[in-house]
């Protein structure tokens, strides 16, 4: 991924400037922020064969998009609407409005190092079910953080805390996202090591002490003694931990409420999510982001 070459595609498509640039991690993903004052403009967007992007729009944006230029259509999108382009996809727009834009750049390779091995991973670029204008608030809602960031004050912690948003939003884009493949097998065994792994990117799963022994074909009794030999807790801790460190950097998005976190992290309510956090960390979930919001 040459974070050079996308740009210069993207302003010989758009005829635009970015105005700001990240470059996050060489290779893995950057992003860009594009302005521009009303004009009439029509672009083609450039293909790549292995960059994904995400794009949150800052303002309202009326025009005509399009994926296949036999199939363009009128489009209005209020601010804080958002879309995502797989690799490997073109398409184009037309707009006489203004424009202010966050792109974030994600290559294929950094998505599927995220992938658990449990994922039956084809040659070529990753193939997704949803493209195209984005209903999913909490990718939204991690878009919006990310365009938001300074990088001028705290480099070291602002640059942790954009690497965690980012970290965030490829893992929910796979896990609700990535097409299935059609040579994955039914019912895939794991390696106790793979089930750490899932559980550790996928916390808020329903997790089922009989379905786990099932997936890694031991007893429960064999379960519950694999879990305290390699994570010193049982399984149900193991798994509340995990949910609780998820919790922890959703409690940074100021838009979600406790109880949308709650829900969002696996736990049964707001009231279970409260009790779990407090007896961990010593205070209470609206207390944490408070003290988290003085940083």
């Amino acid at each position: 991924m040459n974070n050079k070459q996308v740009l210069d595609a993207y302003k010989k498509a758009c005829g635009l400037q970015p105005q700001r640039v990240g470059n996050y991690y060489p290779g893995k993903f950057f992003s860009s922020t594009w302005r521009e004052t009303a004009q009439l403009r029509m672009a083609e967007y450039p293909i790549f064969s292995n960059v994904h992007t995400l794009a949150v729009s800052e303002i309202s944006v009326c025009g005509r998009f399009w994926v296949d230029p036999k199939q363009s259509h009128e489009s209005s999108f209020s601010a804080g609407s958002a879309w995502f382009r797989p690799a490997n996809e073109g398409g184009g727009w037309e707009t006489n409005s203004a424009i202010s834009t966050f792109h974030l750049y994600l290559s294929d390779e950094y998505l599927k190092s995220l992938i658990t091995e449990d994922h039956d991973i084809r040659e070529g670029a990753l193939e997704f079910k949803s493209k195209g204008l984005i209903s999913d608030p909490l990718i939204t809602q991690l878009l919006v953080a990310l365009s938001t960031c300074k990088n001028d004050r705290n480099p070291p912690e602002s640059r942790n805390y954009e690497l965690s948003l980012i970290r965030a939003l490829c893992l929910h884009l796979l896990t609700f996202n990535l097409a299935e493949s059609k040579h994955q097998p039914c019912s895939p065994a794991l390696t106790f090591e793979e089930l750490l792994r899932k559980i550790s990117n996928r916390p808020s799963d329903d997790y089922k002490l009989e379905q786990m022994a099932i997936d890694v074909s031991c007893s429960v009794q064999k379960l519950r003694a694999l879990f305290l030999n390699t994570t010193g807790m049982p399984p149900h801790r193991y798994i509340i931990e995990k949910r609780l460190e998820l919790a922890m950097s959703e409690l940074m998005i100021d838009s979600k409420t406790i109880a949308q976190i709650a829900t969002s992290t696996g736990f049964f309510d707001q009231a279970h999510f409260t009790h779990a956090f407090r007896k961990k960390h010593g205070l209470t979930p609206r207390e944490a982001r408070e003290k988290l919001s003085n940083y």
